[in-house]
């Protein structure tokens, strides 16, 4: 009837395939519609046979009813109870389960049981070991089917068969009693040797007899040798003028000790009376001590005295002492003396520069000998500034300074009427090319043939502005600001705010009190004497490396 009603049920599912198709909606783990593949195609699974199994009756219907079935069979029975405690534990259901126990009383298992107990069947387990864990503090192990143990290591030679020569008897049980043997052996050897030569050469030889040997023998003057060790003791005391046995400090108390007697009237009826008596004696004896060293004491003050005396003596000098000055020249005299034996005199000789004729510096690659002069130069006839005093560095000034001989080949004048000024673009600029051609040659850098180091903005910015100190550093920065400022008032005029600022910077300068002598302050005059000579330049019509600004 179960095969017959498969196979109909295959039939119809596989009509319904026919005509409805296979393709069913596809979920994914958690629930969802899964987009990728949103069907599937279950046809295949039409063609299984179904087996038994799907159609079988579980033995519990639910999940609940199998764990309740699970818990009753974990629940020993209490034919497991072995030892009759009452209860069930872990060494109890073992044996139980070893021998078919816990379904019901069975005598038979029982009596099984029983007889591998008595037998010490269960000495060849290890319970217990749940206790302590893996990181107990002595290791078991099992070695040839018995628990071996840090209590019960001798077991496990019961595990091994006998040796062959188990039943051979030593005649040593160890290697000490092996060694000793030899010992005694070796010692007992040479004791028979040793009596065997003495009984052929005796050791020992009658000692000859004095003249009164029967009479030294009878009544011997020492007995012992103690005897007569004490007589020689005795003897060289006496020699010495002491006496002949030792005496104490104190000959009448010194033999004395505390005894049980009863003296009737003792000479000192209490402690007191003792003692002071005590100190009387002892006072008398000192007394006749000092009395018999008082002839030849020496009082102590003249003792250091004499013993002072002595010490200097000692150390004084001879008529002739050294000292450390002669002693340093005497050792100085004896090295000269040493240093002129033994080694020639040879002249200080001077440095090898000094053997040339000229000077060092000029014998150095690149000196040049005779410099080019400049052929910049200006005419005497140039007139003064009016208003401005002769100064250093002005038009009067360098008309003192006499005149270039290379000035004299400039436009047919005169040596005298011409004055050299000392320009670096005039002086070293090649004086062939023109000024654009000149300024041309500067653009990529090479002035007659040297590559010039580059320029930047900060080169001609003050030392104060590179400082690590940051007040240095930041006055520099405001006076610097403040001079721009100036500086924009004007196209031109900028030189003059420049020279009103100058002035009100320098008024309001800290300075030390003027005394009385002290020459006048001119703190403009570096700053005039420097346009006094830009003027006279701009009067004779000679450029200067810069423009020169409008002095008032």
């Amino acid at each position: 009837r179960m095969a017959t009603c498969d196979v109909s049920s295959a039939a119809k599912l596989t009509e319904t395939v026919q005509k409805y198709g296979a393709q069913v909606p596809n979920y994914n783990i958690f629930g969802q519609h899964d987009l990728r593949h949103p069907h599937k195609d279950k046809g295949s699974l039409a063609e299984v046979a179904p087996r038994p199994e799907w159609s079988r009756t579980p033995r519990y219907a639910t999940q609940a009813e199998l764990k309740a079935a699970r818990r009753a069979a974990d629940v020993p029975d209490r034919s497991c109870d072995i030892d009759g405690d009452g209860g069930v534990g872990p060494t109890d259901y073992f044996i139980s389960r070893r021998f078919g126990l816990g379904q019901g009383d069975d005598e038979a298992a029982r009596g099984r049981m029983v007889d591998a107990l008595e037998s010490g069947w269960l000495d060849q387990f290890s319970f217990g070991h749940d206790q302590a864990g893996a990181k107990r503090a002595f290791r078991v192990q099992q070695k040839r089917g018995r628990i071996v143990t840090v209590d019960n290591p001798h077991e496990l030679s019961m595990a091994f068969p006998k040796h062959p020569d188990h039943e051979v008897s030593p005649r040593f049980a160890t290697q000490r009693e092996l060694l000793l043997h030899r010992k005694m052996h070796a010692r007992e050897h040479s004791q028979a040797l040793q009596e065997k030569w003495s009984a052929a050469n005796s050791l020992v030889v009658p000692e000859p007899q004095p003249p009164l040997a029967s009479q030294s023998a009878t009544k011997p003057t020492f007995t012992s040798t103690a005897q007569r060790q004490d007589a020689l003791r005795q003897a060289a005391r006496e020699a010495a003028g002491l006496n002949g046995t030792c005496t104490g400090v104190s000959p009448g108390t010194d033999g004395r000790g505390i005894g049980l007697g009863y003296t009737e009237q003792p000479e000192h009826a209490t402690r007191t009376e003792l003692q002071a008596s005590r100190r009387h004696n002892n006072r008398e004896q000192l007394m006749a001590t000092a009395q018999l060293a008082l002839p030849g004491t020496i009082p102590g003050p003249i003792r250091r005295c004499i013993h002072d005396h002595e010490h200097f003596e000692m150390r004084r000098p001879n008529d002739d002492p050294m000292t450390f000055t002669r002693l340093k020249h005497e050792r100085k005299a004896r090295d000269i003396a040493h240093n002129m034996a033994h080694f020639d005199h040879s002249p200080q000789e001077a440095p090898t520069f000094a053997m040339h004729s000229q000077p060092w510096w000029t014998m150095r690659d690149g000196y040049v000998h005779e410099p080019a002069r400049s052929t910049l130069t200006i005419d005497r006839a140039l007139p003064e500034p009016i208003g401005r005093p002769a100064e250093k560095g002005s038009t009067a000034a360098l008309r003192a300074s006499p005149p270039s001989p290379a000035a004299s080949s400039v436009g047919g004048a005169a040596a005298s009427d011409y004055l050299t000024l000392k320009q670096w673009a005039m002086e070293f600029a090649p004086p062939e090319l023109p000024g654009k051609a000149r300024l041309a040659a500067r653009a990529d850098g090479v002035v007659d043939g040297v590559k010039q180091a580059p320029e930047f903005i900060e080169d001609t910015d003050p030392l104060r502005m590179f400082s690590s100190f940051d007040v240095i550093h930041a006055d520099g920065e405001r006076e610097l600001a403040e001079k721009r400022r100036h500086a924009a008032g004007g196209h031109m005029d900028g030189m003059d705010s420049y020279d009103s600022w100058v002035t009100r910077k320098a008024s309001t300068r800290r300075r030390r009190p003027r005394l009385e002598g002290d020459p006048e302050e001119t703190d403009m005059a570096p700053m005039t004497s420097r346009y006094s000579l830009a003027a006279a330049s701009a009067a004779a019509g000679i450029a200067g490396p810069r423009a020169v600004p409008k002095v008032a």
